[in-house]
Formats: C-alpha cells, structure tokens, sequence
C-alpha cells in the first residue's frame, strides 16, 4: 500500500508535498509549526489540509501494522491462501480487516476453558450434581495443584488495586510532563525559525546599505560621465588619439559603475512613465502615440532598484 500516492490522491495535492510534510511529521515537528514556519518546505499547505494529512497518514500506518499482524496470525494457523492474502493487503478501512480476519481470529479463553484445561470439571459436575457429603472446599482440595492458584486475601486484592492506582497517577505524570516537552519543543522551534528570519534579514539590510552606501559618490560621477559623453559627441575626429583616450577612460567609468550596481534607464521609444522619467517637452508628431517619449534629454540612472536620477525626456502628446 503506498500510503503517499493515497493521500496525495484523497486531498488533491501533489505527492512532492505529501512527502515532505511526512518527513517533517517523522522528525517531530507539530502541525502548527509546520502550518506557520514551513511553507515553503510543504508547497503552502494550509492548517486544514496538513490536520487531515496527519490524521490519514496515522490511520493508514496504523491499518498497515494491523494487515501484518493479521496476515501473520492467520499464516501461523497455515490458512493463510493467495487469494484472502491479496483480499488483506487490498482493503482500505480496519473493518473491512476485521472482517477477513473474523473466521480466523482466535478464540478468548474462558475461565470455563481454563477450568478444564487444569482437571477442574470433575469438580463442577460434583458441585452441579450435589452429590458430596463432604463439605466443598475440603472436596476442591483434592483437585487443588500447581496450575490452579487460591483465592487471593482481602489484603492481596487492595494492594494490587494501590497498586495499579499508583501506575495510573505516574502514567497521568509521564503525560503531562509529554505534553509540556512538546510545548517546549514547539516554542523552542518557533524561536529557531523566528531568528532565522532575522539572520536573513540582517544580512538583506547589510547587503542593501552596501549598495546604497556608494550613491553619493555615484551622484558626483553622474555628472562627469554627461560631461564626457558632450565631449565624445563634440568631437569630429573619432580617430584622433586624444578622442580614443577620452572614451577609453569614459568606458571604463562605465564599466565600474555598473559593478557598483548602477544601471542606465532605458527610455528611447518608450512608454513614459513617472517613476523614471521626467517629462520637460511635450510634442504632437504624426504616426507617434500618446505618452511615448521621442527624445532623451539627459540620461537617468538607478542604483539597483531605487531611481538615483530620472531621465529628462521629450514626450508626445
């Protein structure tokens, strides 16, 4: 019985999710903090689902220990055939179960069985039949032996029932002290996800002031690369050596910013936008639409994802 395909099967979801959150019921963890801190580990399950995936999984354990004992039992007594084994490892529910196994489930001894098992039904017709003059515990003494124990003392019974009220109050100990290890466990494994969230965090905000640390100096060489850019276009040699020496140093400023995480906003035929682009002419042209922009006045440039200066556009209109 593949117990992942029928529960995958049964609540609609897929059989990577059923086993992953089976692995995290098997290692201990509870299903509220499975349903909160491991979402990602169980494909967004929900509460509900993962409630109802712990209680089928339980009972599909449990139905499959209870088809090895019975298969078990029955291949003992030797009645065990092909066709009630695979009648067995097919069924589906404990009753089901119950019901094959009903023929061939051992009889309960009786005391009446244990009785005659041990030479007391002689002893039973005798007292039956009232057939003594001799008083009946002096006739039962004749059939008492090691198999066939006295009647425990008034003092035998109290202390076996001291005794088993004793087991239960440690029993009801050993659950209650259960019942808090689990709390404990629980709280101990929410703070254990909670700071690794905030280890995450931390490091996000570490690597984000790096970035950011460097947009002043950005700020000041934004304006050197305009003033490079005006130099290389004014230019009318491109092969003079002193223009091959300008935009050779040009490039490589270009190069280091976008190590830095600066990107140039792309803005050339495209739709304007506010967030990146600042609008200073407007322009109706046949052929063009509305809010596209036609011209680039001035460069923008983000720094990652935060604009640092917008592009200075020409819109149509």
């Amino acid at each position: 019985m593949d117990i992942t395909k029928i529960i995958a099967s049964e609540l609609g979801i897929r059989i990577e999710q059923v086993e992953a959150t089976i692995k995290l019921i098997d290692e201990g963890n509870t299903i509220p903090f499975i349903s909160r801190y491991r979402k990602e580990v169980t494909g967004g399950l929900n509460d509900e689902v993962l409630r109802s995936l712990d209680e089928r999984l339980t009972y599909l354990r449990n139905l499959d220990d209870k088809k090895r004992q019975v298969l078990s039992s029955i291949e003992e007594q030797g009645k065990l055939t092909d066709e009630l084994k695979k009648k067995i490892e097919e069924a589906m529910t404990m009753v089901v179960v119950d019901d094959l196994y009903r023929p061939y489930r051992p009889k309960r001894r009786t005391r009446a069985m244990i009785a005659k098992e041990r030479g007391l039904e002689p002893l039973a017709k005798i007292i039956l039949a009232q057939e003594t003059t001799t008083p009946i515990l002096e006739t039962a003494k004749e059939y008492c032996n090691e198999e066939v124990k006295t009647e425990q003392t008034e003092d035998d019974n109290v202390t076996d029932i001291n005794s088993k009220l004793e087991e239960k109050k440690v029993d009801d100990q050993i659950k209650d002290l259960q019942s808090k290890v689990e709390a404990s466990e629980d709280k101990y494994k929410r703070l254990q996800a909670e700071y690794s969230n905030y280890i995450r965090r931390t490091q996000q905000e570490k690597e984000t002031i790096g970035v950011f640390a460097n947009e002043k100096i950005i700020t000041e060489l934004i304006p050197v690369i305009d003033n490079m850019e005006r130099a290389l276009d004014a230019c009318p040699d491109k092969e003079e050596a002193l223009y091959k020496g300008v935009d050779l140093v040009y490039k490589q400023l270009k190069d280091s910013l976008v190590k830095f995480g600066v990107e140039e906003i792309e803005a050339q035929d495209a739709d304007f936008d506010p967030n990146v682009h600042m609008a200073v002419m407007q322009e109706s042209i046949d052929g063009v639409e509305p809010n596209k922009v036609v011209m680039v006045l001035q460069k923008g440039y983000k720094l990652g994802t935060k604009v640092i200066r917008p592009t200075m556009v020409k819109v149509s209109c």
